[in-house]
């Protein structure tokens, strides 16, 4: 069912008039979530930006623990579990939302321009001076254990109503994190950061080129089938609902404006990120296909030492691979494969003990790319 589905604001966020707490900031019916640009200067200062603001384990508990007399907003349903919103301006953390289980927070927290959290790392932190920024964005996070997941980043408090629609939609996991916080050892994965974005199936169809991340199959570059399974009717590719213990989480279109010649499913669990991308590149060599995806994956991962590989991937088609331990310590693995003018990708950042797991999903996704036909085609060459 889409997000908003037939719902209308007073369904989704039911207000209470006796709630306690003034309420006065209404956030913003214009705040949407913003795009970052695929960089090395994107990753590192968003990865040391969200350090600062994320990487303390009692927080957000804590922080909330210190208020006072929370103002209460409404409530929402996520699942099967109701949540209450809380908050008000003025404070780095302005919003947040808790249901049956303390301990799993959905929140809006202010994080350092992630410019001046870079500046501040490589210039007034190496002579220990106290952080101090003036500018500021607004994360989407979900607490996870030991972990703060990121979903979206915006540049003012959104109203309550689209604010209640992104944490349902992060509560239930339709969306896939950005990042990933991991509070025990300080560590930031933002491998994924270049899809943060208005994560609207709509979208994709917008004149602006881009990643457009959705949940559920378009319909049109994507189509559901009868498994679960969403077939890319351009080349014939099926991104299974799941492949072993990885279900999929989201699609993302790079250009729709090409109908969908550059596009991409993805996996997520708490211990693995699985990407297959698929792009058409006509007159392109398989070398240089595979040197400039392995050079834009060491850049989002910049590579600490070799690695062994997960497990004995084989296909039909033309296959390179290559394995890495990334500098942030997760293992990294990519597998190319060439069929006719379409290069298929799978990317996996995964952790000790997923070897078995992570090679069977490159195995099951080699396999079905090579037995795939485009739509338009049903005798395949």
């Amino acid at each position: 069912m889409p997000l908003l589905g037939a719902l209308c604001a007073s369904s989704l966020l039911n207000a209470g008039a006796a709630w306690a707490g003034d309420c006065s900031a209404q956030g913003s019916a214009t705040a949407s979530a913003l795009r970052v640009a695929a960089s090395p200067d994107a990753r590192e200062s968003f990865g040391d930006s969200l350090e600062l603001a994320l990487a303390d384990p009692a927080s957000p508990a804590q922080t909330i623990g210190q208020v006072a007399a929370a103002c209460r907003r409404g409530t929402f349903k996520a699942g099967a579990d109701t949540y209450t919103l809380f908050g008000d301006d003025g404070s780095a953390l302005p919003r947040w939302a808790r249901g049956p289980d303390p301990a799993r927070i959905a929140y809006l927290v202010r994080i350092p321009d992630p410019m001046q959290a870079l500046a501040w790392r490589r210039g007034r932190h190496a002579r220990n001076e106290t952080p101090s920024f003036d500018k500021y964005l607004y994360a989407l996070v979900v607490t996870d254990a030991g972990r703060r997941l990121v979903y979206e980043f915006r540049r003012e408090t959104p109203d309550d109503y689209r604010l209640a629609l992104a944490m349902r939609a992060a509560l239930e996991g339709r969306w896939t994190p950005v990042a990933v916080v991991d509070t025990r050892n300080a560590h930031v994965d933002v491998t994924h950061l270049d899809l943060a974005g208005t994560l609207d199936a709509a979208a994709i169809f917008s004149a602006a080129p881009g990643p457009r991340p959705f949940p559920a199959p378009d319909g049109q570059i994507f189509r559901p089938q009868s498994d679960g399974g969403a077939l890319h009717a351009a080349s014939g590719l099926v991104c299974p609902a799941r492949v072993g213990p990885y279900a999929r989480t989201d699609f993302a279109v790079f250009d729709a404006t090409e109908g969908g010649r550059d596009v991409m499913c993805r996996f997520f669990t708490d211990k693995s990120w699985l990407s297959v991308f698929e792009t058409k590149f006509p007159g392109r060599s398989f070398e240089e296909v595979f040197a400039g995806y392995l050079r834009d994956a060491h850049n989002g991962s910049p590579a600490a030492g070799p690695l062994a590989p997960p497990g004995d991937v084989r296909s039909t088609l033309p296959l390179k691979a290559e394995f890495w331990r990334g500098q942030e310590g997760a293992l990294q693995a990519l597998w190319l494969v060439k069929k006719g003018d379409w290069f298929l990708e799978v990317r996996a950042t995964y952790q000790p003990g997923q070897e078995a797991a992570v090679a069977a999903f490159a195995q099951t996704i080699l396999d079905q790319v090579a037995a795939a036909c485009p739509v338009a085609a049903p005798i395949c060459a």
